[in-house]
């Protein structure tokens, strides 16, 4: 049988008890709050807070993780849930890193569940107490923002060459009124306007910019300082481990943050301390 999200939404919306937590009651169905997110079931728990369940029919892709961050930042004090088929694990490491819960279901047990929706409605809170069809806990429930887990996250400027190679022309004029680096480096007797980086060959790691090889070599730094007192030396890439995760993310230029979305999520592989932009505190994944 091959499923459509609206029959495994109409699961969910009769049997989110078993499916999901048994202290949920059912509030609505493609919900659309005042910021023009909506959400696919709204439930609210017992201790009064929304809980927003996004529901995917096939597993969970890198725009899917970016739409939970999304729901999770924008919309104050409430749950977010993803329920897919499949969550790889770099993902499932993210949700929990950002407090995100997630729940992996097998489309078997949806499927012997669609005969039993004729006739059934959302129950209220005091309904029957269904035993779960799916066993094990959710993730690791609701964690602080700020955590120590040696992932780390990026924002890192929007590169129209896929992160693979230097900008087109026009974002190259766009960047050096508004990104710092740009700014400086464009006076360079070589900057990444040179033949050298505009060939088909690649850039190595002799490279005008990290954006230039983020994808190319997933290699990426937190920065420099610019201002007068540490101007020139590296910004430490803190709480970040060796064997962690890494998510790169960004957004199009003049595009709102609510509009940042996930380009790459890798492994941290080793730091290198000392790079072509002299001692910095290089990761690679």
């Amino acid at each position: 049988m091959s499923l459509t999200e609206k029959q495994i939404e109409d699961v969910f919306q009769v049997f989110f008890r078993q499916l999901i937590q048994k202290d949920l009651t059912f509030v609505a169905r493609q919900h659309v709050f005042d910021n023009k997110l909506r959400a696919d079931l709204l439930f609210q728990d017992s201790k009064g807070r929304h809980v927003i369940l996004e529901i995917k029919k096939d597993a969970i892709t890198r725009e899917d993780v970016g739409q939970a961050l999304q729901y999770s930042g924008m919309i104050s004090k409430a749950r977010v849930i993803l329920a897919a088929p499949h969550i790889p694990s770099p993902y499932k490491i993210a949700f929990d890193h950002y407090g995100i819960e997630y729940r992996e279901f097998k489309r078997s047990d949806i499927e012997k569940l669609i005969p039993r929706l004729k006739d059934r409605k959302p129950k209220p809170k005091t309904g029957p107490k269904d035993e779960p069809i799916i066993k094990g806990p959710l993730s690791t429930g609701i964690l602080p923002r700020k955590i120590q887990d040696g992932n780390v996250a990026f924002k890192v400027t929007f590169s129209d060459s896929n992160w693979n190679g230097v900008c087109s022309d026009n974002l190259y004029q766009h960047n050096t009124v508004h990104r710092v680096w740009c700014k400086q480096q464009k006076d360079n007797r070589v900057n990444c306007r040179s033949p050298r980086y505009r060939t088909k060959t690649g850039l190595s790691q002799d490279c005008p910019c990290y954006e230039s090889v983020a994808l190319k070599e997933l290699r990426y730094c937190a920065g420099w300082f610019h201002g007068p007192k540490k101007g020139g030396t590296p910004m430490p890439c803190l709480h970040a481990k060796v064997g962690k995760v890494a998510l790169f993310t960004s957004k199009e230029p003049g595009a709102p943050e609510n509009a940042r979305f996930i380009f790459a999520i890798a492994k941290i592989s080793h730091f290198d301390r000392k790079s072509q932009f002299g001692e910095s505190e290089d990761f690679v994944c």
